[in-house]
């Protein structure tokens, strides 16, 4: 266990970590921003490029804008935008998240143990089994410990 200047010191690691996050989160923004003018620009392209080709007596014009691909443009643009959503939602939330994987008795809940300073009653880790055989979720708050615990039958899955 932690003493209580050790967890103000994890506390305050653990703000100053996600701070660090906010000019990501700022540059991101802009970039989403700015992705999403260049759509509704190339929305605006493709609009003008459609009708150019229907005009009349402008063939040698129509062949050479049927060569210009603004659909896969867009589709490109589109997949790159909701990466960066992604991007942009995992720096944004307000909680560091840690996978640990490994097999039975490699130390994964002996790790989560040191960096948590929580104990066996929270994260058991004992030798012979299996005793975190499912998803732990671990949040820091500066409050008294506690748990949650909610049980669900054949049905509720």
């Amino acid at each position: 266990m932690y003493t209580n200047q050790q967890k103000t010191n994890i506390a305050s690691r653990l703000t100053e970590i996600l701070e660090k996050r906010k000019p990501f989160i700022e540059r991101l923004t802009s970039v989403e921003k700015h992705l999403k003018t260049l759509h509704s620009t190339l929305l605006d392209l493709e609009k003008h490029r459609q009708k150019l080709i229907q005009l009349p007596d402008n063939a040698e014009i129509a062949g050479n804008l049927q060569q210009i691909n603004f659909p896969g443009l867009l589709k490109r643009l589109e997949f790159q935008t909701n990466k960066l959503a992604q991007l942009h939602k995992r720096f944004d939330r307000g909680t560091l998240n840690i996978g640990v994987v490994g097999l039975m008795g490699q130390g994964k809940s002996t790790l989560l143990k040191s960096l948590s300073g929580l104990s066996d009653d929270e994260i058991p880790a004992r030798e012979g089994g299996a005793c975190t055989a499912v998803r732990s979720t671990v949040y820091h708050q500066n409050q008294p410990t506690y748990a949650r615990v909610t049980f669900h039958d054949e049905d509720s899955f």
